[in-house]
């Protein structure tokens, strides 16, 4: 009985260090995650801060059988590009943000940028970016690079109509950042045989136009940019705002997983070793169980390290945009992170964490989307 009893306290010791090992993760990756809900409620807890528009307010938008759906999304791919630059940059831990001109006291639809970049609040100058989305794209090959052609020379003709994006970094949805490019390249090398045909036949003025038009396409291809948003992935977002959300987190979480296991293994594999270690020295197990049990207890810390970092980290991410300061509070503490060895401390079996693994980001996803439609303003997205 004594021997079990000090097995349970050790495991429990172990446990409990694995968790406040992971703290700094969980609370670090829950407020990547948090970026996430401010995007879908618009709205940030934690500041106080209303954001012009958020995907849930896009998502009350008036479309009558999906017929603005690809117009509407170019919103949610603004947001949501928001949300994940400001995520990676909380994740690396730089203070860095990328929000959108509208939420920074540079008015509505501001005529050139919709992105920006601040820096501890202040926005970083000459850090401007338009984002221009194509979702209803031609499927004929030759039909879309006419499509993307003429929102290129709409920028680089010199009676182009939004010639004022010119010299600014342009983002697009990611599938379409190689043929843009090749775009580009293709009718800079145009507008150049073009302006040596005029030069050949007398026409100065009309010679120089095109070799202007011939650099702005080459600047172009340079300052073409990923928007870290696929078109696909801004019209589900449109579609269901929710379900994007809680995938979003997800991979946040699943990430802080896999680091909270390499913690966890280390923790779990070292406290094992010197156990083992001393229960052979004294002759209560031989070499050889001694070695399956640091396997098991490695196996076992190292899911409970995942579990910990997946399913704490989205915890924390609910706790730091909850409308109570309190709870916002307790987010910045171990709590989070030790909400999963606690519940396996007091749980009489550990069985279900040998097959942890990437459930944890299923659990998460049902976890967020639980909480989607409670009428509760702690919740991670109502």
């Amino acid at each position: 009985m004594a021997k079990s009893r000090n097995k349970d306290a050790h495991k429990s010791a172990t446990y409990t260090t694995i968790g406040l090992a992971n703290q700094e993760v969980v609370n670090r990756v829950g407020e990547a995650s948090s970026e996430y809900i401010i995007a879908y409620r618009g709205f940030n807890n934690a500041t106080g801060q209303a954001l012009e528009r958020g995907h849930k307010t896009i998502s009350a938008y008036s479309n009558p059988n999906g017929a603005q759906t690809a117009q509407q999304a170019g919103f949610n791919a603004e947001i949501a590009a928001t949300a994940r630059r400001n995520s990676e940059s909380i994740k690396s831990g730089s203070t860095i943000r990328s929000p959108r001109s509208e939420d920074t006291g540079m008015g509505s639809n501001h005529p050139i940028y919709d992105h920006v970049k601040t820096l501890d609040g202040v926005v970083v100058e000459g850090s401007g970016s338009q984002m221009k989305f194509i979702a209803a794209l031609p499927k004929d090959a030759h039909d879309r690079a006419n499509k993307i052609d003429q929102q290129i020379n709409r920028i680089a003709k010199e009676n182009g109509k939004q010639q004022r994006y010119q010299g600014i970094p342009l983002d697009v949805p990611t599938d379409q950042v190689e043929t843009y490019r090749e775009r580009c390249k293709t009718l800079a090398e145009q507008y150049r045989e073009q302006a040596k045909g005029a030069a050949n036949a007398g026409k100065p003025d009309i010679a120089a136009q095109r070799l202007k038009e011939a650099e702005q396409c080459e600047e172009l291809y340079e300052n073409i940019r990923d928007a870290d948003i696929s078109t696909e992935e801004a019209v589900n977002y449109r579609r269901n705002a929710e379900k994007m959300t809680a995938k979003d987190i997800a991979r946040n979480s699943h990430e802080a997983g896999l680091q909270g296991a390499k913690i966890g293994v280390v923790i779990g594999s070292c406290v094992s070793l010197i156990t083992n270690s001393y229960q052979v020295l004294q002759g209560d197990k031989n070499k050889g169980e001694a070695i399956f049990d640091v396997g098991v207890a490695t196996v076992k810390a190292g899911g409970l390290g995942y579990a910990t970092g997946a399913i704490g980290s989205a915890i924390s991410a609910t706790m730091q945009q909850s409308a109570k300061e309190t709870v916002r509070g307790l987010a910045k503490t171990s709590l989070p992170s030790l909400v999963v060895t606690t519940c396996v401390t007091l749980s009489s079996s550990v069985h279900q964490l040998e097959r942890v693994d990437l459930s944890c980001t299923y659990f998460v996803q049902q976890y967020i989307g639980s909480h989607i439609n409670e009428n509760a303003s702690d919740t991670i997205l109502a």
